[in-house]
């Protein structure tokens, strides 16, 4: 693959994007009571549509890629590495449409995922709260039921969101930084990969004291040996 041909791929990659995390309209089937296939006009589904696992690997990819033409050293956040293609071919509106995409993201989990009443329990089992939930599933027919359901849909849009929240944070996007799935609990994926960043950094930084002590070493042991040659 020519340079190119990677921009012709991050393009039809990026024009994707504008498709994702918007309601779409999918043809369903007819079903009579019977469960049998009707001969009525199928109905329309809507449906919110997540990217795909693949389709943010190979924008990955292509940025990777391109940023090796500009560039001779990689920036820690990949996110860097956008800003800079988004500059070289303004056209794309690179950033631009990602930003999108993840404000879209952001608004649909807010509006549709929450900490269910199940994981509430499952989190504080002592409290006063668990304890009347318990007694409400007692005493109401079908309480269970609701609530398992309530459960099954918000970790159902979770799991169609978790490749697209993992993929903005291990690009660095800023918009991923302060993400609460959960009204108390911070989203794991951003908080995991900061301090991977902040370790990374770390250590980048030891290595470079470990060289700078190393040079000062050899050049005080290469005066020693200089001036123990002049003086014999």
């Amino acid at each position: 693959m020519n340079r190119e041909e990677a921009w012709q791929r991050l393009a039809r990659d990026v024009k994707h994007l504008g498709e994702c995390c918007r309601d779409v309209e999918l043809p369903g089937i007819g079903v009579n009571n019977d469960n049998t296939l009707s001969d009525s006009p199928p109905c329309t589904v809507i449906a919110f549509g997540w990217p795909t696992v693949d389709g943010l690997k190979s924008i990955g990819a292509s940025v990777t890629f391109l940023l090796k033409f500009e560039r001779k050293k990689r920036p820690r956040k990949l996110w860097k590495a956008f800003e800079v293609l988004d500059k070289r071919r303004r056209s794309l509106r690179l950033v631009r449409r990602i930003n999108d995409l993840a404000t879209r993201a952001i608004e649909e989990l807010k509006q549709r995922v929450g900490e269910s009443d199940l994981e509430k329990a499952a989190r504080c089992p002592d409290s006063i709260d668990t304890q009347n939930l318990f007694r409400d599933c007692l005493l109401q027919k079908g309480k269970f039921s609701d609530l398992l359901k309530a459960h099954n849909s918000s970790l159902k849009v979770r799991m169609a969101a978790h490749a697209l929240l993992d993929w903005l944070c291990r690009i660095g996007h800023p918009a991923v930084q302060g993400v609460s799935i959960f009204e108390d609990a911070p989203a794991f994926p951003a908080s995991f990969y900061a301090a991977i960043d902040r370790d990374v950094k770390a250590i980048r930084q030891r290595h470079m004291n470990r060289e700078r002590q190393k040079r000062h070493r050899q050049r005080k042991d290469s005066l020693l040996k200089e001036r123990y040659r002049r003086t014999h």
